[in-house]
């Protein structure tokens, strides 16, 4: 474990070397590992609290990575983003992402049910 990551100002290459240097409480560590594999990647890597050397960095962490996962989402719902659900056609992604919007419409979801099912695979 590199201990001085925050003096060269690398990233940590692990969760357990994040949480070495940014300590959080079990709700934002769970929080982070329930994240998709990309999410974390990029938490890693672009996390940057104002202050290093804190105590607790957990309600910064939450904020920073629900705001990656609303990207996320974003991104595998048709937004801005390059993510291309499988090999399909133009119109069956819009088709797909109407069916989706209107069944969140219709069945409102917490952040967490939203998650899941965005990183869902395409049976479900």
């Amino acid at each position: 474990l590199n201990m001085d990551l925050h003096v060269t100002g690398e990233r940590p290459d692990s969760v357990e070397e994040f949480f070495a240097r940014f300590p959080c409480d079990t709700r934002a560590q769970e929080y982070l590992n329930a994240s998709s594999p990309g999410v974390v990647e990029r938490a890693l890597r672009e996390f940057r609290p104002p202050r290093e050397g804190e105590d607790n960095y957990s309600a910064l962490l939450i904020t920073f990575v629900r705001s990656l996962r609303n990207t996320d989402l974003s991104n595998r719902l048709g937004g801005s983003g390059s993510y291309e659900p499988r090999e399909l056609s133009s119109m069956e992604n819009a088709a797909i992402q109407a069916e989706v919007e209107l069944f969140m419409q219709r069945f409102p979801l917490d952040e967490s049910a939203r998650n899941y099912f965005v990183n869902s695979s395409g049976e479900v």
